[in-house]
């Protein structure tokens, strides 16, 4: 089963969004984005103290987000827990981008694809090794369901990429997120919240030396110089690389 059009338009929307608003690492803020297509990204709480009119209109129309289109506006509702708005204000987007026009229903279920997709593409969870929808929820900036969910469409994805090989959108989204430095697929660049040495493709806030600062000097101690757990991973990598190049290139 090959991807149906709707699904190839979805995707391909999503690719043109990374390039364009030059997105190379997850979670991404949504306000940096929507400024790159002209559009201010408020809080329902904000315009209730400017525009009590356009409050009101917004809070009959939906209790998510309401877009203003003639004042290139998105707002959302903040008092929502959690990172439900997040998918909301990407759901508006994919509006936007898809050139949807009124409010049908498949227009709607076009919306809700493209959030998911853009938010937590398949690639990023197959190379970010997260395989649970707490640890996903966590590391993307999604809710449990959407992690939930972004979960079952990988799977999908991946029995797909098993029985046809990568489609020229998978190609081209592993080309964009491809680190030339790093010679790897990069999901996630941050910096270290202590020393902001660069950290890729892990969800820990401290870099190793600030998580294990040197033992001070003790001539009565020996500290091996690689551990049997570092010797573990280290293998791991090379394995896990070795099935990379091997789905990838057919090395």
């Amino acid at each position: 089963m090959r991807l149906n059009f709707e699904l190839r338009e979805v995707y391909a929307a999503v690719l043109d969004v990374y390039e364009y608003c030059q997105i190379r690492s997850f979670p991404f803020s949504c306000k940096e984005v929507f400024a790159h297509y002209g559009y201010r990204l408020m809080s329902y709480h904000e315009v209730s103290e400017q525009n009590p009119e356009l409050y009101q209109m917004c809070t009959l129309y939906s209790e998510d987000a309401f877009m203003d289109r003639t004042n290139h506006l998105v707002l959302y509702n903040s008092s929502i827990p959690g990172q439900r708005p997040r998918f909301s204000q990407m759901h508006e987007l994919g509006h936007i981008i898809l050139g949807h026009e009124g409010e049908k229903e498949e227009q709607e279920k076009e919306a809700n694809l493209f959030a998911g997709m853009v938010l937590t593409p398949s690639m990023a969870i197959h190379y970010s090794r997260l395989r649970n929808a707490d640890d996903l929820a966590y590391a993307f900036q999604i809710s449990y369901d959407a992690a939930s969910c972004a979960l079952s469409k990988y799977y999908r994805w991946y029995n797909h990429v098993l029985a046809y090989k990568m489609s020229p959108l998978d190609k081209r989204m592993y080309r964009h997120f491809y680190n030339q430095d790093k010679k790897c697929f990069v999901w996630n660049r941050h910096e270290c919240s202590s020393c902001h040495k660069a950290l890729y493709n892990c969800t820990c806030q401290l870099c190793p030396s600030c998580q294990n600062p040197p033992p001070v000097d003790n001539p009565f101690i020996l500290y091996p110089r690689f551990s049997s757990q570092d010797m573990i991973e280290v293998e791991q990598k090379i394995e896990l690389r070795r099935q990379e190049y091997n789905w990838l290139y057919n090395i």
